[in-house]
């Protein structure tokens, strides 16, 4: 049986989340359906944010990161 991906949890981040360079940022997202759905992050410019969990904090961005 096939169940469409369900966004159950975004915290603060279901939308856009500026971070200034120097910064912290948390990023989290949960979500449920069948197959198991994979989270994704992208910058605002499409580049993907490569990290392999559906939440992770990221201290101190820096230039690269911010682009």
């Amino acid at each position: 049986m096939t169940i469409p991906p369900d966004i159950v949890y975004g915290g603060d981040t279901s939308a856009d989340l500026a971070v200034s360079e120097g910064d912290n940022a948390t990023l989290s997202c949960r979500a449920t359906g069948r197959p198991t759905p994979r989270v994704s992050w992208r910058r605002e410019d499409g580049e993907p944010i490569l990290i392999r969990a559906s939440s992770a904090e990221i201290f101190k961005i820096t230039n690269s990161e911010t682009k």
